[in-house]
């Protein structure tokens, strides 16, 4: 990987490259010898370049491109183009256009599909064929920052196209470049500070999806969900906070023998105490105690058994974690 930035006049030029070669193997081990089931490599190249340029004091404009070659894929370009604007003291205006894209696995393109009687096998086929996922997304925002108080407002809309799935579940699956689906929504997101060290912070999104033939909500994702919390650090080193995360429930699932995917609220807490100073470490090294803990209220979650039981749950939580820790840094000239 190579990046560098180089400023000029109002401003600023950012470009680099990227390269990588993956393999991989699995093997089937029931068989004896065992089955290679997929085996596969490739390499990846990147070229990206970015421009950022200040138009006019309250005007900064954004444009870029990133060049993809995967393997046998052809060569791909997906741009990126925007502008922020000041329209007035404390208050921003954005709007983004960005693409992307996500070759395909190599266990997509080179699984085998192994036939009865070794059950328990892979029931996918790859496909060699198979061409990259890209999605095209739009943004445009509104945010206002003052002095104790920051707020913002989103509104995205994402096309995907080519979107690798598997179909044939009754038989030998198999991954296809299939359709599009669209998504659009809203998130609006907030932070108020009591005092400097002191903040109240949270966020809400609701997003709908439609596919082909005017199918909406096709994905196992909630329409809603919602994050807050309060944070504090004091000034003789200790860090605490509370987080709050629920999720709105998931459309359909009538016919489930299990639970059905329901909304639900997850209880986080981080705690961190810097010790170095009791215990009178040296000013390049910092030890604290630290302590994280999820689903504090040990809620039972199950969402959608998605590809593996279509309209069927699954539970996938794993109940009430704690993690406790020492954390010990240095730092060097």
């Amino acid at each position: 990987m190579d990046q560098r930035s180089q400023h000029y006049g109002q401003g600023q030029l950012t470009f680099g490259a990227l390269f990588n070669y993956i393999q991989g193997q699995e093997n089937f081990l029931i068989t004896n010898p065992a089955m290679v089931i997929s085996r596969g490599s490739r390499p990846g190249e990147a070229f990206y370049g970015q421009i950022d340029h200040q138009l006019l004091d309250n005007v900064k404009l954004i444009g870029g491109v990133q060049l993809n070659k995967i393997g046998n894929i052809d060569l791909s370009a997906v741009p990126r183009i925007g502008v922020i604007w000041s329209p007035a003291p404390h208050f921003s205006v954005k709007a983004l256009y960005s693409e992307a894209f996500r070759a395909p696995s190599i266990n997509e393109t080179h699984l085998h599909y192994v036939p009865p009687p070794w059950l328990g096998g892979p029931s996918l086929k790859g496909n060699l064929n198979l061409t990259p996922e890209k999605v095209a997304t739009v943004d445009l925002g509104l945010t206002y920052q003052g002095n104790r108080f920051q707020t913002g407002v989103d509104y995205f809309h994402s096309t995907h196209t080519a979107d690798i799935i598997v179909v044939g579940f009754t038989t030998a699956g198999r991954y296809v470049n299939s359709g599009k689906i669209a998504f659009q929504g809203v998130e609006l997101e907030g932070k108020y500070y009591f005092q400097k060290n002191f903040f109240l912070t949270g966020s809400s999104l609701y997003q709908t999806n439609e596919g082909n033939a005017d199918n909406t909500n096709i994905t196992p994702i909630a329409n809603f969900g919602a994050k807050a919390g309060i944070s504090y650090e004091s000034l003789n080193g200790l860090t605490a906070g509370v987080f709050d995360v629920y999720q709105g429930p998931v459309h359909g699932y009538s016919g489930s023998l299990n639970p059905r995917p329901g909304s639900y609220n997850l209880l986080n807490a981080n705690l961190r105490f810097d010790v170095s100073r009791y215990l009178h470490a040296g000013g390049d090294t910092r030890v604290a105690l630290v302590a994280h803990g999820e689903n504090l209220a040990n809620t039972a979650v199950w969402l959608p058994d998605w590809k593996n039981v279509p309209g069927e749950s699954t539970f996938s939580n794993r109940g009430r974690t704690l993690y406790f820790g020492i954390e010990v840094s240095f730092q060097t000239e």
